[in-house]
């Protein structure tokens, strides 16, 4: 017994990042299944819109898998939705599990990209915090199609790290793949074009001796992402004009008149920019109090909590000062961010900025590694080796007892996101801030509408619902 017991905590020694890894991933799945039914307990017009395509994915009325959904962006999260619905159930919680999946599988993904830079507590630490992050979590309850590109960018980032210290093509590959993944989802997830084209100047630069087989690398990737991408492609140039209905309808440069006091294009980018790196850098919260966004967060809250913004602060920091080392974390989060929020209206927007989440969870780990690497290590009583004179255990310095404040400080910051999250849920402002949306005791008789008028390839407008109600519900229903 006692052998047994030697080698499981052997194990447990050498695998105890895999272990906590583990034990973090069941807790994020725990959250995003808890009361997942109820929690938001109305469902907004989008959650409905997308529901509705993937009705019409199951009917055969969607277009077929290289068509496009309502929001103008292709079919694939509607295909993945249908697919959660039938496997999961055609209930809140089906349509939900779409997000829970995707998120999971991001998460799952996140955590060897931090252990490419970072050591197992900060990886582990950071990995917790963006499963437990009040706005992630949000997002990963919410049947949005935002989550894909999440993914995509977690993949990239990993394939091309890995690609470009194994320089093995079929990791480039890979990475092509990944990059097709996300022109496939949310529009936001089309940028990776750009980072990725980006990361190989970047590479190029930083490593001058491999420039021919950075190409070769980088042009295997370009080839697999447009040949994966290409029949989306012919079906966005096909309606061109309805292909971009969307972008052209979230577009700041297409507003008429003044944007927020700003009537020249020159001083909407720039001011643009500079809410968004407020937003998104700065975690300034007065900038995202206003409008449709107050969905996306409680009153009074940033993107991310005070106590982990200290920590990202402190990354960001050290991202600066080692650039070199980070320079392709710095291209995935800012390239995003700069197509995705300087350019559309409600910037800094929750939803199409939710690409950045991950990157700026892994410079919150980088900020925890490099406040650890600041503390001396463990060492002895000065004048003293191994043990103290009483023959106790030797001196315990900051260096000893800091990785338990971490881990006690890192349990403290999610278990108050995660309160935080369903007493917000739960509060009337928040319910009234996902409106126009029906009630989840109502999705019963919404189903069945949608589901008959989907058969037609039809959406349900909202004269067509308010008219089913009254029907099912009575004269006297609002």
């Amino acid at each position: 017994m006692k052998r047994y017991t030697e080698v499981a905590a052997s194990y447990g020694r050498r695998h105890f990042d895999l272990l906590g890894a583990a034990l973090i991933l069941a807790i994020a799945l725990a959250l995003r299944l808890i009361d997942l039914g109820s929690v938001s307990s109305n469902l907004t017009a989008d959650e409905l819109n997308d529901l509705q395509n993937a009705y019409r994915v199951i009917y055969g009325q969607a277009g077929g898998f290289f068509g496009l959904d309502w929001n103008q962006s292709p079919n694939l999260n509607m295909y993945l939705k249908a697919a959660s619905i039938q496997v999961f159930g055609d209930s809140i919680a089906g349509t939900r599990m779409y997000s829970v999946v995707l998120s999971m599988a991001a998460l799952v993904a996140f955590y060897p990209l931090a252990r490419r830079r970072l050591d197992p507590l900060p990886a582990l630490a950071s990995l917790f915090l963006l499963a437990t992050s009040l706005w992630f979590l949000h997002f990963s309850r919410t049947p949005w199609v935002a989550m894909s590109s999440v993914l995509a960018a977690v993949m990239a980032a990993y394939l091309l790290d890995l690609a470009l210290e194994k320089q093995k093509l079929w990791l480039f590959a890979l990475l092509g793949a990944a990059v097709a993944f996300g022109a496939y989802g949310y529009f936001g997830g089309r940028t990776l074009v750009f980072v990725v084209a980006a990361c190989y100047f970047i590479a190029c630069w930083l490593q001058p001796k491999d420039v021919w087989s950075l190409t070769k690398g980088f042009a295997l990737a370009g080839v697999v992402a447009f040949v994966l991408f290409a029949p989306q492609l012919k079906t966005l140039l096909e309606d061109w004009e309805y292909a971009n209905t969307r972008p052209r309808a979230v577009s700041v440069l297409n507003v008429e008149g003044e944007y927020l006091g700003d009537s020249n294009r020159g001083e909407i980018i720039l001011h643009q920019t500079l809410r968004a790196a407020r937003g998104f850098l700065l975690l300034d919260k007065s900038v995202t109090e206003y409008g449709l966004w107050a969905r996306h967060r409680p009153a009074d809250w940033a993107f991310i909590d005070q106590a982990t913004g200290l920590l990202y602060w402190a990354g960001l920091t050290a991202g600066v000062f080692y650039w070199r080392k980070y320079l392709y974390w710095w291209a995935f989060l800012l390239i995003p961010l700069f197509f995705t929020q300087v350019f559309s209206v409600g910037t800094p927007d929750g939803s199409r900025g939710l690409m950045a989440a991950p990157l700026m969870f892994l410079f919150v780990g980088l900020g925890i590694q490099t406040l650890l690497s600041l503390v001396p290590k463990p060492t002895s009583t000065p004048g003293q080796t191994g043990k103290r004179a009483n023959g106790q255990t030797p001196y315990l310095t900051a260096g000893r007892w800091l990785p338990g404040v971490v881990v006690v400080l890192a349990l403290a910051i999610g278990a108050f996101n995660a309160d935080r999250y369903f007493d917000w849920m739960k509060e009337p402002g928040a319910l009234a801030a996902r409106q126009p949306a029906i009630a989840g005791s109502e999705f019963h008789h919404f189903r069945t509408l949608a589901r008959e008028m989907s058969r037609e390839g039809q959406l349900v407008s909202e004269e067509a619902w308010l008219r089913y109600r009254r029907m099912v519900l009575g004269p006297e229903a609002q």
